[in-house]
């Protein structure tokens, strides 16, 4: 079995739901350009919004069922059905979900990491790096880190560090009401 992890990470003033969301394509039907597959959201901020997700959600299947021309509908219950929530607020519950993690990996080995960017305090200065530690780093597959910019509205940059099937490379998109699109 191949398994394969990618890690994103981003700004803290970033709105992250936007990233994350945009995992429904795991749970969009084959027919339709998704995985249908399952996406784990492990919730260490409790900025989870199902409401936004949803949103999301019908938003990439109207745009998929427009371009593909396919009438075929979606049950959204049954796309929902595949999105596994968990709130980790906290030390124990972390340590609990990262006991039972591997039986839940091991039926679905396809995994994307949402890696907030913190400050870690050095001696003399402060460094900005992923909030899970350097560690997660070296143990993905792949490897995304997704700009800021001052303005909500401005073109954003992601860069691909990391990646073992792809060259490092830089794309364009933005941020709108439907969720994440590239800028042509």
């Amino acid at each position: 079995m191949f398994w394969e992890i990618m890690a994103f990470s981003w700004d803290p003033s970033l709105k992250y739901l936007d990233y994350l969301a945009q995992e429904k394509h795991n749970c969009v039907p084959k027919s339709l350009g998704g995985l249908e597959a399952e996406a784990l959201y492990i919730d260490t901020n409790t900025n989870f919004n199902l409401n936004r997700f949803k949103e999301i959600l019908l938003a990439s299947l109207e745009k998929c069922h427009n371009i593909l021309k396919i009438t075929k509908s979606v049950n959204i219950e049954d796309a929902l059905r595949k999105l596994h929530y968990v709130r980790t607020s906290g030390l124990e519950k972390f340590c609990s979900l990262m006991y039972t993690l591997p039986k839940f990996i091991e039926e679905r080995p396809n995994i994307v990491l949402m890696n907030q960017m913190s400050t870690r305090i050095g001696l003399s200065t402060g460094a900005v790096v992923g909030a899970l530690g350097d560690g997660w780093a070296h143990r993905c597959n792949i490897r995304l880190l997704l700009s800021a910019p001052r303005n909500v509205d401005a073109e954003r940059v992601a860069a691909l560090l990391k990646s073992n099937s792809s060259p490092e490379t830089v794309g364009r998109f933005r941020i709108c009401q439907d969720g994440i699109r590239d800028i042509l």
